[in-house]
């Protein structure tokens, strides 16, 4: 091992209070222990704030970190996570984001960005190319919005990146955003944005620098990193989903009747997405494939749209998430409509998705007469209004008037409102997210740390049968496991998927690569071990790996215990309506919340063990929780799991196994094939599917 090219951890911490700037190392051992990036933030964020911390106080940290693969050759090497308390939902916050941000943290030696205190009046961080820092006025980029501020930032700063809030940021949304690279990247969720606004600092800009990356066998890593270009150009799904993105997903969702508009009142049809879809999408602009830093996926669209109300806007991305809120959550049937209103809110710097989240809770109470009208200033909000929205996001950004209190999110905004507005406030521990109806993805938004999203742990491995043998390997899976409308064997799933989501979010590479590979096992954690040793010249296993996410998850969980969260708050809201989204679904039946427990190490109300802890060797963190009264005790053994019993590091050979599964791959390669050939081929694939399981239903 060359301790010269051992990852240690190179941390820049910027006290906004004093001006006071110091360097220091993490060490290496603490590296192994939470391998970087999202895992070593949260390691940080629960030693610096209490259960007092008030997010938007200068006390609550804002911290910014590179994976040790960020900027090295390995494919996705881009990711990076920013992570502080969440003015959203007041508990552990964090937000993904890829581009180039991490890349040039890394090349003026920052492995993990820590910002405290606040400024006095408005101001930017420089960060220069060979590290040094310095506090620059920003008086006269106030007010402006995320490109705007960009522009001038990049104008003013050659050969630099700019992480940015708008005006929603400096208005202190609680659920602004921070954006980069002309809102073509952003830490999106849980509110880091107003974090920022609230320390005064409109911006961080990071020269580049021309610090190498540590790595410890370059060689080794470039082979390995072949390698897994090499899948993404043969294997079938890395393969689609280079050509479509994420929007190819809302095909999948709705062929397995999985999403429901409307603000979650109906099941959609076919038509619901019909214009909206990926077809809909490739004619109505003229559209580039772009990627992050060493991305082979390419799975973002560059834009501009070709005719109607919005010929020649231009911008970044048409994600999934977009045809969910926008689409179907608001009601808008339209490509155009849709990338102009995503426009306008990554202009103002805010999350589309609790947005959307907030103005279908308010077109419900409106329509259900249970909010004053002098609140909405003469707006009339509607299902698909599009004046409605673009004076919303305008007022949201303000924070005024009605925008006031749809600043507050989902469930504060219906908590402000009130006179039965909650009813159809829908969220997880105070966040929107548009989920998949059936009972493991349901589960899997209600048990995120940071509230409801599909980026924590959904369990993707579930939506294809063919999956049957790579989740048996991974963490058990069984036939019911792979019954995604059953409750039955899902916690499992559901705890796995999220140490996974974690070992790729602390390596610093993309969700996305994990998805598209797995589907086909490969990028298992063996797989991931192997680069992590590569690059640092650590002697990791796979299960060393899953060991280290799950001692992250548990740092999560204890800041979350700390702020008084328990059994009860992993759980999801429903509408009042029998048949809207949901329906049928209990997180207490077998298989589920217990199921979970069990597996995490968790007593039955949901409270971080001393077993479990011990297990992971953090006992520190179980006398902190103790001397506060928030340690579980193991009461019945059956929620609980010794660790080292539920982890499994299956050798990468041991997948594709079997003449039965190279016959699968056989059909599923030549079925994804055809799709991947044109977007109509792709539509009519998820038709046929569709209809057959409608077929099905009514019989």
């Amino acid at each position: 091992m060359g301790a010269e090219t051992m990852n240690t951890g190179r941390l820049l911490s910027v006290d906004l209070n004093t001006g006071e700037v110091a360097r220091r190392s993490l060490g290496a051992e603490q590296m192994q222990r939470f391998i970087g990036g999202g895992g070593m933030n949260a390691w940080l964020l629960y030693n610096m704030i209490d259960e007092n911390t008030e997010p938007l106080s200068p006390d609550n940290p804002l911290i910014f970190g590179a994976g040790p693969l960020v900027g090295t050759s390995y494919p996705t090497s881009a990711r990076t996570t920013a992570t502080a308390l969440s003015p959203l939902t007041n508990i552990y916050g964090d937000s993904n984001g890829g581009g180039i941000w991490g890349v040039m943290m890394r090349s003026v030696g920052i492995d993990h960005l820590v910002i405290t205190g606040a400024l006095p009046k408005p101001g930017y961080l420089l960060i220069g190319p060979d590290g040094q820092c310095s506090i620059e006025d920003a008086s006269d980029i106030w007010g402006m919005t995320t490109g705007e501020v960009d522009k001038a930032l990049k104008a003013r700063h050659k050969s630099s990146v700019a992480a940015v809030i708008g005006p929603a940021g400096e208005n202190l949304v609680r659920y602004a955003n921070i954006t980069f690279e002309n809102n073509a990247h952003s830490f999106s969720r849980s509110g880091m944005g107003a974090v920022m606004g609230s320390k005064k600092l409109k911006a961080i800009v990071i020269a580049r620098g021309k610090q190498k990356n540590p790595v410890h066998d370059a060689e080794e890593l470039n082979t390995l990193g072949q390698q897994v270009k090499d899948w993404c150009k043969s294997l079938a799904f890395p393969k689609m989903f280079t050509k479509y993105g994420t929007m190819l997903f809302i095909h999948t969702l709705e062929s397995l009747g999985l999403m429901y508009a409307d603000n979650w009142r109906r099941p959609i049809t076919p038509g619901d997405i019909a214009n909206i879809d990926t077809c809909a999408y490739l004619k109505a602009v003229e559209s580039k494939d772009v990627g992050c830093y060493k991305c082979p996926l390419r799975c973002g669209k560059q834009w501009r749209i070709l005719g109607g109300d919005f010929a020649g806007e231009h911008g970044h991305g048409y994600e999934v998430a977009y045809i969910m809120t926008l689409g179907l959550i608001l009601g808008f049937r339209d490509v155009g409509a849709i990338l102009h209103l995503a426009n306008l809110i990554n202009e103002k710097g805010f999350d589309i998705n609790e947005f959307c989240g907030a103005v279908g809770m308010l077109n419900d109470a409106y329509a259900h007469g249970l909010l004053d009208p002098s609140l909405l200033e003469g707006i009339k909000p509607g299902w698909g209004d599009l004046a409605a929205v673009e004076q919303l996001i305008e007022k949201v950004a303000a924070n005024q008037g009605i925008g006031a209190i749809l600043a507050l999110g989902t469930r504060g905004a219906a908590a402000a409102i009130g006179n039965g507005a909650e009813q159809y406030a829908l969220h997880m521990k105070g966040m929107h997210w548009p989920a998949h109806s059936a009972p493991p993805f349901v589960l899997a938004f209600s048990l995120s740390p940071r509230g409801g999203d599909f980026l924590k742990g959904v369990p993707y491995l579930l939506l294809q049968p063919i999956n049957d043998q790579t989740s048996k390997l991974l963490f058990g899976g069984t036939k019911k496991t792979m019954n995604f409308n059953s409750h039955a064997d899902k916690g499992r799933a559901v705890w796995w998927h999220e140490n996974y989501k974690l070992i790729l979010d602390s390596l610093g590479i993309c969700f996305y690569l994990g998805l598209s590979m797995l589907n086909h096992g490969k990028l298992v954690p063996a797989h991931l071990a192997a680069a992590w040793n590569a690059a640092t010249g650590a002697s990791m296993s796979g299960a060393d790996l899953q060991m280290a996410a799950e001692r992250g998850y548990h740092i999560q969980r204890a800041i979350n215990t700390l702020r008084g969260l328990d059994r009860r708050h992993d759980s999801f809201t429903r509408r009042p309506e029998p048949d809207s989204w949901a329906r049928g679904i209990d997180m207490n039946k077998q298989g589920m919340l217990d199921e979970y427990y069990a597996y995490r190490g968790l007593c039955e109300d949901g409270l971080p063990t001393l077993e479990r802890l011990a297990e992971l060797g953090l006992s520190d963190v179980a006398w902190r929780l103790d001397s506060v009264g928030r340690l579980g005790c193991m009461n019945e053994p059956k929620y609980y799991l010794p660790v080292q019993k539920v982890i499994k590091d299956p050798a990468p050979d041991k997948f594709g196994k079997g003449l039965k599964m190279k016959i699968k791959n056989k059909v599923r390669a030549k079925v994804m094939g055809n799709m991947t050939e044109s977007p109509e081929n792709l539509k009519n694939q998820f038709l046929k599917m569709s209809e057959k399981r409608r077929r099905k239903q009514r019989q």
